[in-house]
């Protein structure tokens, strides 16, 4: 059974910040896309070169690049970007 080792409430978060490496590392992804970071940069920051995904439409995306571009495509139509 998979066990809970971190878990961090916004109040919490507000407060410190990120405390894990995990933590620390997702927040630099959230700070990155927010910010349209994905504009410029390879995507291999925060997806492996190996990673394949699959969106809704059976498109499929090979490696960090890849994602990175669909990414800017995606959400660069948007004015601005915030994650909840």
């Amino acid at each position: 059974m998979p066990e809970l080792v971190s878990c961090v409430s916004a109040p919490t978060w507000n407060t410190s910040g990120p405390e894990t490496p995990a933590q620390q590392f997702f927040k630099k992804y959230v700070d990155t896309v927010d910010s349209y970071g994905f504009n410029h940069g390879s995507g291999l920051r925060f997806y492996s070169k190996n990673v394949i995904f699959h969106n809704q439409n059976n498109a499929q995306y090979n490696g960090g690049d890849e994602m990175w571009a669909w990414m800017k495509r995606l959400f660069g139509q948007f004015e601005r970007l915030r994650h909840d």
